[in-house]
């Protein structure tokens, strides 16, 4: 009766160990959404482009690098960066890649730019590189 009660008892524990992972990544990717969120002003993003200016202070684009590094503990990365700023082919959209950045998205006659990179938590993409049409 005691082997049957450790086994229930170790599978109980097992159970919630599993539930908490997956908890702890679920908070993390809402957590990391709602601060690439648009709505927001998508501060890891402006973040990062002010890390990447020259004109930033290097003690600045330190402590921002070491956010990300941070971030990167968690398993949080940036990616696609080098693509910010450069123009995507409209063929590209179909695909899914990408987000559109506003309420309309672009037409076949627009320049179409991305706005920003994209950012994986494990192997996962959680936000999708932004594109928007150029002014």
């Amino acid at each position: 009766k005691k082997d049957s009660r450790i086994k229930y008892l170790e599978k109980t524990v097992h159970d919630l160990k599993v539930k908490l992972e997956y908890a702890q990544k679920d908070a993390v990717r809402d957590i990391v959404m709602t601060l690439a969120s648009n709505g927001y002003g998508a501060p890891l993003f402006e973040l990062n482009a002010i890390r990447k200016d020259a004109d930033t202070p290097d003690y600045i684009a330190a402590m921002i690098s070491n956010l990300f590094l941070a971030l990167e503990s968690l398993d949080i990365r940036i990616v696609k960066d080098s693509s910010t700023g450069k123009t995507v082919p409209y063929s590209d959209l179909a695909e899914g890649k990408y987000c559109f950045y506003g309420d309309v998205p672009p037409s076949e006659e627009d320049t179409i730019v991305v706005k920003y990179p994209g950012i994986k938590l494990g192997k996962e993409m959680i936000v999708k590189p932004t594109i928007t049409k150029e002014s």
